[in-house]
């Protein structure tokens, strides 16, 4: 046991003689999780070196090398190569902090940073980056057969459409701020948008019969919701048909958008959007 414990003891200063006489190291590589197409990205790489002792700085994006910083290079210390959906600002970057102007879809991949030690010691870290586009606007309530008032016993049928989007978003109904059981969706699709192909809107379908427990106080209020689960965004736009013995008339409503930081990091956006509310005379 006492040769064991020698060994490792051996084993294990050898290891930290290593790193303490290691000339660089790399702490963390940090690339946005999202970003929204059209924006800038800053892709960081924080590495520590000895004075004269970094031979080279790369960046990949999926293995293709975009970006090189070699500090002996005295003629092009900096250069930049052609990869799709990438196009870094020379004047904004430097070796530890690269800017990308105006990320596409064909930005999104793995990043990569890489850098080299004289004594050719290699580090490297990743992180991956999806570029997204978000709806412009709330989801948009249609009605199927043009009926904009009810009761109980009638059919509500209703169809919601998200704006383009990718990646799509997600709809749901709800009435009366509780959700609607998927046997009452006659549909629920995702149609790809425009020529090329990478955006897509998403649309829903309600059928359902109206019954006394959904009109609360002689007010129905619908809803359509649309998420795009990968950044927590959300929004929804609402109907709210209610009783009123006297006139009909239509009521402006709006909310203020904000944002929101988790636990996790990362942005929750919810924006209710200004919506017409119809406020319709109802027999229950």
């Amino acid at each position: 046991m006492g040769k064991v414990r020698i060994l490792f003891h051996l084993c294990l200063f050898q290891i930290l003689l290593k790193e303490c006489s290691s000339s660089i190291s790399l702490d963390a590589v940090v690339v946005p999780t999202y970003k929204l197409r059209g924006d800038n990205a800053t892709l960081l790489c924080n590495y520590r070196t000895k004075p004269m002792s970094l031979y080279s700085l790369k960046w990949y994006k999926d293995e293709q090398e975009f970006y090189r910083f070699e500090p002996w290079n005295i003629n092009r210390q900096e250069q930049s190569f052609p990869v799709k959906g990438i196009t870094v600002d020379m004047g904004e970057s430097e070796p530890s902090k690269i800017r990308l102007r105006k990320v596409n879809f064909m930005s999104s991949g793995i990043y990569r940073c890489e850098i080299t030690s004289k004594d050719f010691e290699i580090y490297e870290k990743y992180e991956q980056m999806t570029v997204i586009e978000l709806p412009k606007k709330a989801p948009t309530i249609t009605t199927i057969n043009g009926i904009k008032q009810y009761e109980v016993g009638d059919m509500l049928q209703l169809n919601c459409t998200s704006e383009p989007s990718n990646p799509a978003a997600d709809l749901k109904w709800e009435i009366n701020k509780e959700l609607v059981p998927d046997q009452h969706y006659i549909f629920n699709e995702q149609i790809v948008h425009g020529r090329e192909g990478k955006l897509y809107v998403s649309r829903i379908g309600l059928q359902i019969r109206l019954s006394p427990n959904h009109f609360h106080w002689g007010k129905l209020k619908v809803a359509c919701i649309g998420e795009i689960k990968a950044v927590f965004w959300a929004r929804g736009v609402e109907n709210i048909y209610i009783e009123q013995p006297i006139e009909q008339y239509k009521v402006l409503e709006s909310s203020e958008g904000y944002w929101i930081a988790n636990s996790g990091e990362k942005l929750r956006c919810i924006l209710l959007i200004p919506a017409f509310l119809y406020s319709i005379f109802l027999k229950i």
